[in-house]
């Protein structure tokens, strides 16, 4: 089994959660166990939000204890060193999602970084750095039900 970890910024947009949730519907197609980080916002919720509302059991949530920026480096490290994949959600200032996409790197694992902060409009599509690595075909909430 196939196991994927989402990492983001903790301040989205709408237009990033809706990328956010389309990337977790095709993982749960493609029943993939999904690690996600106990953050209360941002991409976590997101990710926690639609597993939750369709029940999705293959799961697990990753806690950082305290909230700490070190507690949340530890926790994020974690997540890379148990996945095979992970996909990384980025607004661009995230300082912490740079440096889980730079260890993940370093312990080579096939990541992606979007990086919403390269396109300012909502209309254009999901900007998708992958220089290596061939994104997955997202498919929307639709397709899956």
């Amino acid at each position: 089994m196939e196991i994927i970890a989402f990492i983001g910024s903790s301040q989205t947009k709408r237009h990033i959660d809706r990328y956010t949730a389309d990337a977790v519907y095709a993982a749960m197609a493609r029943r993939w166990l999904i690690l996600v980080g106990d953050n209360s916002r941002g991409v976590d919720k997101v990710v926690t939000d639609v597993l939750l509302h369709h029940k999705y059991s293959n799961l697990a949530v990753v806690s950082s204890a305290s909230g700490k920026r070190a507690d949340t480096q530890f926790r994020d490290q974690t997540m890379i060193d148990m996945a095979d994949m992970v996909m990384f959600i980025w607004n661009g200032k995230s300082k912490g999602t740079q440096l889980a996409y730079d260890y993940a790197v370093i312990r080579r694992r096939k990541c992606w970084l979007v990086d919403f902060s390269k396109r300012p409009s909502r209309k254009e599509e999901p900007p998708l750095i992958t220089e290596h690595l061939e994104i997955p075909e997202l498919i929307t909430q639709k397709e899956l039900i």
